[in-house]
């Protein structure tokens, strides 16, 4: 997921070490601990910049203004043949600040459509709209009045939606997932996840992404 860094992006590390150091910084120290009870390798920073093109894509990643990627866990999957990134995700500009955990999952098996499932807004006339233009609301009811599916060809929903995904999502109904190739990012939107909270969340894309590679229930619909 990472590239090499930029001499500006090593300033401001030290500016930012420099500023913990002096005023401490809590969620750090208790991701670090995380991190290390728990096997995962721990960086306190990835700079956004040299991130990889396709995960820069993503929506979630979009807009102007100061990205960051902090706390980094990461770990390896051998079943998956993936890596794992557990991280907070920072997003600031001139009128909002807001923060996500998230998950990556980067595995050469994947080779996933552009897509992104996210959870409707009540009311939304947009949702509304996308609803009636897919054929969602028969197989899936519940599905579709719970979340909104954009990025994929009509015919291949049949074939991506498996019962099991339907079950884990509506199970997660605050949850926002995107893909695309070798990426596959999970995150709750605007919402950090507290320590005790962080190995349910590690464990529930583990379960994601065994249901993307190996389900293949509706392969014959």
């Amino acid at each position: 997921m990472e590239n090499p860094k930029s001499v500006g992006g090593i300033i401001g590390e030290l500016f930012e070490d420099l500023k913990d150091s002096l005023l401490g910084n809590e969620r750090l120290s208790e991701m670090m601990q995380f991190a290390d009870k728990n096997g995962f390798e721990f960086k306190k920073r990835i700079p956004f910049a040299k991130m990889d093109y396709e995960l820069k894509s993503f929506k979630f990643f979009k807009g102007k203004g100061n990205k960051k990627v902090r706390n980094v866990m990461q770990r390896d999957s051998k079943a998956l043949k993936a890596e794992i990134f557990l991280f907070d995700y920072t997003f600031q500009n001139d009128y909002k600040k807001t923060s996500s955990t998230c998950i990556i999952l980067e595995s050469e098996l994947f080779k996933l459509p552009k897509f992104r499932i996210q959870p409707k807004k009540k009311g939304s006339f947009f949702s509304r709209f996308f609803s009636r233009k897919t054929n969602l609301g028969l197989e899936y009811p519940e599905f579709d009045k719970s979340f909104l599916l954009t990025g994929l060809e009509d015919d291949y929903i049949p074939f991506f939606l498996t019962p099991q995904l339907v079950d884990l999502m509506l199970s997660e109904p605050t949850l926002t997932i995107e893909g695309h190739k070798k990426y596959l990012l999970i995150y709750e939107k605007n919402k950090v996840k507290a320590i005790e909270d962080l190995l349910p969340f590690y464990d529930l894309g583990l379960d994601m992404s065994h249901i993307l590679l190996f389900d293949n229930s509706n392969d014959y619909v």
